[in-house]
């Protein structure tokens, strides 16, 4: 079971902002139902990061089956990361938009 996290294009960042670092990325546990099945699935999601790095919120944008849904918010909401600064200072941020793959190969 291999989960890769897609990467997303640049943007232009202001003057004195560094975005958001991941430190630990929990991949999410395949869903008993969904291996028996054998069914593959992604789950587009993004997430939004606090001053101390903890993830405040997870929103599940698209996904090819519900069934993936509940188990990428749960490990997402394990992950951490440094958290953004703002002229030296932590400060909340939309750290990314990304997609889980699901795939039993």
């Amino acid at each position: 079971m291999k989960h890769y996290p897609v990467l997303m294009k640049e943007v232009t960042l202001p003057s004195g902002y560094a975005p958001s670092i991941v430190l630990k990325l929990v991949a999410p546990e395949y869903p008993a139902a969904m291996a028996k099945a054998n069914k593959k699935g992604q789950v587009w999601f993004e997430l939004f990061v606090e001053s101390n790095g903890k993830v405040r919120d997870v929103r599940i944008l698209k996904s090819t089956d519900q069934a993936f849904d509940s188990v990428s918010i749960e490990a997402l909401k394990k992950s951490r990361f440094k958290p953004a600064l703002f002229q030296g200072k932590s400060v909340r941020s939309h750290a990314l938009k990304n997609t889980i793959e699901f795939s039993l190969d």
